[in-house]
């Protein structure tokens, strides 16, 4: 969020694109789910209780460039403060 605020959205580092997690948790013989509704967490979970296990879950959260969280730092950037805050 740092680089999208203050650096004119020039970003540095490698995004791998997307990567099916759960794929990759069920190559290296875990479980895994991608959960789409609270249902099926609530499922999950109830199965993981009743038999605790290695169980890998994918849930997909809000992207920070679209949903920002209360900081402080990035409010001011969105506001138009073009100093990048020191930590």
């Amino acid at each position: 969020m740092l680089q999208h605020l203050y650096t004119e959205r020039r970003y540095f580092g490698v995004d791998p694109g997307p990567i099916d997690a759960v794929a990759v948790a069920l190559a290296c013989g875990v479980e895994g789910h991608r959960i789409t509704s609270l249902t099926q967490l609530e499922e999950v979970t109830r199965s993981f209780t009743e038999r605790p296990r290695p169980v890998y879950l994918d849930i997909e959260v809000p992207h920070l460039i679209d949903h920002v969280p209360p900081v402080a730092a990035w409010d001011g950037g969105l506001a138009g403060a073009g100093e990048r805050p020191v930590y």
